[in-house]
């Protein structure tokens, strides 16, 4: 069995009794209106499958989730947990009879981690754009004050979302901005708050951070209509490196538009730090649906 870690996962919302698990999503973790936040959600079942792993040490090297509809606040919402022959770790998250998220950890060693390994799922082509957008300049940061995009106002629906909401002051409040069609930038603010024992940055938190700061990478584009919003559906996320929670020169998260397809737009955005070192990527797969009102 894992040691226990430590985590805002662990701490708020995962629930634990007789070796079954649940998930309780309070009021602090607001995603799309009545709702909890999609990257919340993946990121969290990491912490089920730390838990449940074999290894002593475990650290996340994948994480795959498919948000199938909205996650309900302040309701249990049993986990059922599958650990396979290779180790990955199979989740389901329902409500009653519905299905509500699926998803799949791979873990390795966290020493193993720690010294680095070389990304598989994607390629150069890929991670350069992302790396080089580690610290934009001055051009590409000009970008968002002269080119036309959604900036969300202050009766946005999204202002409590715990990633990017500005008024959620118990939430990341990451700001993302366009600085180039189709490129996107943004700093963590709040990362350093959002430590786990051994001093690496909370899984959950990495994870989370990696969901709704790559919309303006599309905001910025002809992509969606003016009565269009979009909620994540598909989140692949690889890690090349163990996260510490304070690195020099702070948490960037650089996104790039790759395409849309029908109602799914695709974005990649990476977690970054000062120095331009990657240390995970992330494929948010967007479905687009109406815009919600404002609340």
């Amino acid at each position: 069995m894992a040691v226990a870690h430590d985590c805002i996962g662990c701490r708020e919302i995962v629930i634990e009794r007789d070796g079954a698990f649940a998930l309780r999503f309070g009021s602090r973790f607001q995603g799309p209106p009545g709702n909890a936040n999609g990257g919340v959600v993946a990121g969290v079942l990491t912490c089920v499958a730390r838990r449940v792993a074999a290894l002593e040490d475990p650290a996340v090297r994948r994480l795959n989730a498919r948000l199938q509809r909205g996650i309900p606040k302040g309701r249990d919402l049993p986990v059922t947990v599958v650990v396979r022959d290779d180790g990955v770790v199979d989740l389901t998250v329902a409500d009653g009879e519905e299905l509500l998220v699926t998803g799949a950890v791979e873990l390795v060693p966290s020493d193993v981690l720690r010294a680095g390994m070389p990304s598989e799922l994607w390629g150069a082509d890929r991670i350069e754009p992302i790396v080089d957008l580690a610290e934009p300049d001055e051009a590409q940061r000009a970008f968002a004050s002269t080119y036309p995009w959604r900036r969300p106002g202050p009766d946005s629906p999204f202002v409590h979302c715990f990633v990017c909401g500005a008024q959620n002051a118990e939430g990341l409040q990451v700001g993302a901005e366009p600085v180039a069609a189709g490129l996107a930038w943004a700093a963590n603010p709040h990362a350093s708050d959002f430590a786990e024992a051994d001093g690496r940055l909370d899984t959950v938190v990495a994870v989370a951070s990696l969901d709704c700061p790559s919309t303006p990478s599309f905001y910025g584009l002809p992509v969606l209509a003016e009565d269009e919003a979009v909620l994540l559906g598909t989140y692949d996320v690889e890690f090349c490196r163990v996260p510490p929670v304070a690195p020099a020169g702070g948490w960037r998260l650089p996104s790039r538009f790759l395409r849309r397809d029908g109602r799914r737009i695709f974005a990649d955005i990476g977690l970054v730090d000062g120095a331009g070192t990657l240390y995970a990527l992330a494929t948010a797969t967007w479905i687009t649906v109406p815009s919600p009102a404002p609340v």
